[in-house]
Formats: C-alpha cells, structure tokens, sequence
C-alpha cells in the first residue's frame, strides 16, 4: 500500500492531484484545509486512525513545514513500518521518529 500526504497546496492543484490519483486507484483517508492524506490499496492492515492522528501532531509541531509552499510527502515507509510492527505502542513503537524524519527530509529538499 502506498500512503501520500498532500500538504498546504493550492485549490486548483489540489483538486487536479486528488483527481489523478483517483484514476491511479488512490483514495482518500483523510482530509482537513491544509492536509489530505490518500492511500492506494483496500486493505486497512493496521489502525491508520492512530497513526495519521500522529501524523497530523508532527506536522503541526514542525515549523519548517508550517511555512512550506505545498508538499507531497510519501508516508509509505512509515505506515509500513507500523504495518510491520502491529500495535501501536508509544513506548516501543519508532513510527513518530519515522514521521519526524520523512516531514524534515521532504521539507529540507
């Protein structure tokens, strides 16, 4: 399964990205003003409430993000990994560094 997130991108852009992933066989999990976050694939392997819920606190807490022009970000080495892993443990589980680290790389490039 892939997982993209969709960040703080005009509505025209946005509408025609949404558009085109659809005809790709995305769909939508998610949406708010500033963040969309599509994923292709049926399957609902693990708890993607939970982890686009942290998801959503690590953009928010990142200022480099906050003050980026439109971002498409793959999360799908993330979700994988919290896939992998099963349950979420907030003790134990690396998906909030794994979040952090793909937000700061895809902002920084």
């Amino acid at each position: 399964m892939n997982y993209i997130l969709l960040h703080n991108l005009e509505n025209n852009i946005k509408e025609q990205l949404i558009k085109n992933y659809r005809n790709d066989g995305y769909q939508v999990i998610f949406e708010d003003q500033d963040n969309i976050i599509i994923k292709k694939g049926n399957h609902k392997l693990i708890d993607e409430d939970k982890y686009i819920k942290i998801t959503l606190s690590t953009i928010k807490r990142n200022r480099l993000i906050k003050k980026s022009n439109g971002k498409i970000i793959d999360l799908t080495e993330a979700f994988e990994y919290a896939q992998e892993k099963g349950k979420y443990n907030m003790f134990h589980n690396k998906f909030d560094w794994y979040i952090r680290n793909i937000i700061t790389k895809e902002t920084i490039n």
